[in-house]
C-alpha cells in the first residue's frame, strides 16, 4: 500500500521518479504506463472495499451476539440482584 500511496504522490507532485516505488530500471520514468498504474489502483481499492465490507460484517455479528448477552447487574436493581 505504501508503494502505491509513493507513486501517486510523486505523479500528482510532478515529482522526479527518484524517490518512486515504480520507477523504470534505468530511473528514467515509470515503469508502468498511466494505464497500468491506474489498474493497480483500482485493484487495491477494490480490495479495500472487500476488506471493508469483511469488518462491517463482522462488527454486525459482534452486535448481534451482544445484543444476546445479559446486561450486567445494576445498582439498585434488586430482581437483577438475586434477590426480591
Amino acid at each position: 500500500m505504501n508503494d502505491i500511496v509513493t507513486a501517486l504522490e510523486c505523479c500528482i507532485n510532478e515529482a522526479t521518479c527518484v524517490n518512486c516505488p515504480f520507477k523504470s530500471e534505468d530511473g528514467d520514468g515509470c515503469r508502468y504506463s498511466a494505464t497500468d498504474i491506474y489498474v493497480i489502483v483500482l485493484d487495491y481499492i477494490k480490495h479495500l472495499n472487500k476488506v471493508i465490507e469483511r469488518l462491517q460484517k463482522e462488527r454486525d455479528q459482534l452486535k448481534l451476539e451482544l445484543s444476546y448477552t445479559p446486561k450486567p447487574n445494576t445498582i439498585g436493581d434488586s430482581h437483577e440482584m438475586g434477590s426480591w
